[in-house]
């Protein structure tokens, strides 16, 4: 298990990949090494063998968030919002302090049309993290669907004066610019962008 992690840390997924499964068939009880293979089917765009490793490491390990965390976005990837959801709820349930999770709970509500109940997950992320840029990105993008246009502006404006790099947060502001017709304002973040 760890000699793939290597692998995986250097990029070489086929590597990493055949070290999990011989960690796995070495200690079939090893729910790290299933755990991992998920995270890597997840790299590799794979959620649906993503939820069946992650779903066996859970099986050894129910009681880990980050399992939850990981099913959770297996199924979010293949379109299963309240499925995650229900994952996402289970994680936090066993650690109410995990900000990540916050974050992609978030999405899953986000994805449900449910923008408020996004919101106050994203706001339950950056009261733990208040740093957190990618959470007041999500939390722009969630407020300017509830259409609370002000808002949504303010946390797209944190999130890129924590992280000026972010192309996506620039993006939707200068979306919202063009939608404001404040085009010098919208230039300048797609130029950016």
């Amino acid at each position: 298990n760890d000699l793939a992690l290597c692998y995986l840390r250097q990029q070489q997924l086929a590597n990493a990949r055949k070290a999990f499964f011989n960690a796995a068939k070495i200690d079939p009880n090893l729910a790290a090494a299933f755990l991992n293979l998920g995270a890597l089917d997840l790299l590799e765009q794979d959620p649906a063998s993503a939820e069946i490793s992650t779903r066996r490491a859970i099986e050894l390990s129910a009681g880990d968030a980050n399992l939850w965390d990981q099913l959770a976005n297996a199924l979010l990837s293949q379109g299963r919002a309240e499925e995650a959801l229900a994952a996402y709820d289970r994680a936090v349930t066993l650690k109410a302090g995990h900000t990540v999770v916050w974050n992609h709970r978030g999405n899953a509500l986000l994805e449900l049309a449910r923008y408020a109940d996004a919101l106050q997950s994203y706001d339950r992320a950056i009261s733990l993290k208040p740093d957190y840029a990618e959470a007041w990105r999500h939390r722009g993008i969630a407020a300017l669907q509830a259409g609370l246009i002000e808002d949504a502006l303010a946390s797209f404006d944190k999130a890129i004066a924590l992280n000026p790099d972010d192309a996506v947060a620039r993006e939707e502001r200068g979306n919202l610019f063009m939608r404001l017709h404040r085009h010098a304002e919208a230039v300048a973040d797609y130029d950016r962008v």
